[in-house]
Order: C-alpha cells, then structure tokens, then sequence
C-alpha cells in the first residue's frame, strides 16, 4: 500500500511539474510572439489575444495594455486608448501609462488632464526627461494661446 502511494505521489508531482513547464512556455511564447510582434505589426486584433490568453494564463501585465492603448490611439480610437491606459495604471502605476495617457490627452485637447497626467508620470520617476519636456511644451503652448486671447 505504502509503494502505491508513493508511485501515485510521484506521478502527481510529475504531472503538475509538466503543467508549469507548459504554463511558463505558453507565458513566454504569448510575451514574445503574440504581445510583441503583434505591437510591433500593428496588429491590434492578435495583441487583444494575446492580453487575453495572458490574463487566462494570471500574467495580465500593465506593459500590455500600453501597448494596446497606443494602437488604439494610433486608430483614432482614443476612448479605447483611454480605457487601456487605465487598465495599465490600475494594474501596475508607470511613468511610460501616465504619459501615453497625457499624450491622448493632448491629442483631444484637453490640456489640462494632459498636464495632470505628465505630474503623476513625473511624481512616479522625477527625472522622466518625455515627462518634463511634454510638461514645458504644454506650458509653452499655454502662454501662447493667453497671449493670443489677448
């Protein structure tokens, strides 16, 4: 009975150590190909199966969703780059989702959210030089229009 339960013990170990060699390759293989080559193609549909197969897989990672987010943007779609950016933000806090989300800002005109979110990216890694630059050109762009309002 004894060597039953020890060859059933082993045999169970095996199994489960089989599933987390499969579960890391499917991680890393879904990371390389699916996550980055589709964000490098511009492949807004396969980077979407990709964030889905990652969060089935527990991995949901805040870089993915930057990334879905600028491929919105880059489609015109902003509430969709919005919603993502906010996931990424929610998941993990970046200077890199703070600024995507400041930049979609920016690109609606609402410069003062745009600003709101280059000061948290800025609060998260002060010496982000994208950040600061961002920052100093909104304050360019505002002395300009006050002075044209003038």
């Amino acid at each position: 009975a004894r060597e039953g339960s020890s060859l059933l013990a082993t045999s169970a170990l095996i199994t489960v150590g089989g599933l987390s060699v499969f579960a890391w390759v499917a991680i890393a293989w879904e990371k390389e190909v699916g996550h980055h080559r589709a964000f490098a193609a511009g492949d807004l549909a396969r980077l979407e199966q990709a964030s889905l197969r990652l969060a089935a897989l527990g991995r949901d990672g805040a870089q993915i969703h930057i990334a879905l987010g600028t491929l919105h943007a880059r489609q015109g779609r902003a509430a969709a780059a919005a919603i993502e950016f906010e996931r990424s933000l929610r998941l993990h806090p970046t200077a890199a989702a703070w600024v995507a989300l400041g930049r979609l800002h920016r690109g609606r005109g609402d410069l003062q959210a745009a600003a709101a979110a280059y000061q948290e990216a800025l609060r998260l890694e002060p010496k982000h030089a994208v950040a600061r630059q961002l920052l100093e050109q909104l304050g360019q762009s505002s002395s300009r229009l006050s002075s044209a309002e003038l």
